[in-house]
């Protein structure tokens, strides 16, 4: 029994990390992450075009 609810658990784990992952990188290849990380670099506020 232990086992069979592990194995579900883990399966829902798996499909919700690699969703997570998905779209972590669809963000990190955004203008707007790019220009977060520049503005934190130069230590201004950062202005966000919504791309």
């Amino acid at each position: 029994m232990k086992k069979n609810m592990h194995s579900y658990i883990l399966e829902i784990l798996e499909k919700t990390l690699d969703w997570e992952n998905r779209g972590l990188r669809k963000a990190f290849t955004s203008y707007d992450f790019r220009e977060s990380m520049n503005a934190l670099k130069e230590k201004r506020d950062p202005v966000f075009k919504g791309k």
